[in-house]
């Protein structure tokens, strides 16, 4: 964990010294920002992911909540916002991931609902290209921000 620190570390001096109105995101396993801390606990050991540590070096933090690949429901998207907003114990800015790709159209909608609900910062879309591939996906998502 502490090579991952120092690493992110790194990368953020060298932006600041080059660029500092770069906008610093990380992406992260979603495991992190579970509430559960069994969970949270397996992100550190297996990623290396102390979403503490992102919190505070990084202006966005990204839980990548692919909740069908994690065998999940769609609440568990809120679950990981609100965990990840209490692990991290700063302002930095919590967009949620969302699966945009071997979904319905409802359950992308449910994935949105959710996470905007736990008042997520924004929402990024993983695949973009298989969400706005697919008429009835690009859609629903349109209809999920109405």
């Amino acid at each position: 964990m502490d090579d991952i620190r120092a690493f992110t570390e790194e990368i953020k001096a060298g932006i600041e010294s080059m660029k500092p109105e770069i906008i610093y995101s990380a992406s992260l396993m979603p495991e992190g920002g579970d509430i559960d801390a069994a969970s949270n606990g397996f992100a550190m050991v297996h990623y290396g992911q102390r979403y503490a540590d992102f919190g505070e070096l990084c202006d966005i933090v990204i839980p990548m909540t692919y909740h069908l690949d994690f065998g999940e429901k769609a609440n568990w998207i809120a679950d990981v916002a609100t965990g990840t907003r209490d692990v991290m114990m700063s302002d930095t800015k919590v967009v949620m991931g969302i699966q945009a790709y071997d979904l319905s159209p409802a359950e992308l909608q449910k994935a949105i609902y959710y996470a905007r609900g736990a008042g997520a910062d924004g929402i990024m879309f993983f695949r973009f290209g298989t969400l706005f591939g697919n008429e009835n996906l690009k859609n629903a998502m349109l209809e999920a921000f109405k």
